[in-house]
């Protein structure tokens, strides 16, 4: 592999890029330590980076003032089949749109192979049965969602339970 050479000004030495000679993969879990934000910081570094920075495996949205990008980065995730580390949605505020789009968020979250999932503060939002059957959930954390009585609850690899303000719409049978 040739080492990638930053361009100097005269008197200066060269210095050698070894980050951007890396594997994709590897860059990938660099950034994972990221923010969103900070991660998608990243694309300016090069038309690699910027290729690196949208397909994150850590995929954060606080806020959610902006649907469309929401949507154009989930769809890309469920075309290309990219592996999903971590979903986390954090809307400021619950809306009717934002509420009916989850349900298909959170089903290509479970079908990229998910590990940590996060969902705070969509009021009124019932967790869909898709969820309940994710075997690479490692992490689940909600808040302020409601969580229907399913049966066919298949969490083979879950660790960590965080339930904070949730509404248990029936009963849950300890034993199952």
């Amino acid at each position: 592999m040739v080492p990638n050479y930053k361009k100097s000004k005269p008197g200066q030495l060269n210095s050698v890029d070894r980050l951007s000679d890396l594997p994709d993969f590897i860059i990938h879990h660099i950034i994972s330590f990221l923010g969103s934000k900070a991660a998608h910081r990243t694309s300016i570094l090069s038309k690699r980076w910027s290729q690196i920075a949208a397909t994150n495996p850590v995929l954060e949205f606080r806020d959610c003032d902006n649907l469309d990008y929401i949507e154009t980065r989930m769809q890309r995730y469920r075309k290309e089949n990219l592996r999903i580390k971590e979903f986390s949605l954090m809307p400021s505020a619950s809306n009717v749109e934002l509420i009916c789009k989850a349900d298909e968020w959170v089903g290509i979250a479970v079908r990229n192979q998910v590990s940590k999932f996060v969902i705070w503060g969509l009021d009124d939002y019932k967790l869909p049965a898709i969820l309940f059957t994710a075997k690479t959930l490692t992490r689940l954390d909600c808040s302020k969602v409601r969580i229907p009585y399913y049966k066919a609850v298949d969490f083979v690899s879950l660790k960590t339970l965080k339930l904070e303000d949730i509404v248990l719409k029936e009963p849950i049978d300890a034993e199952h």
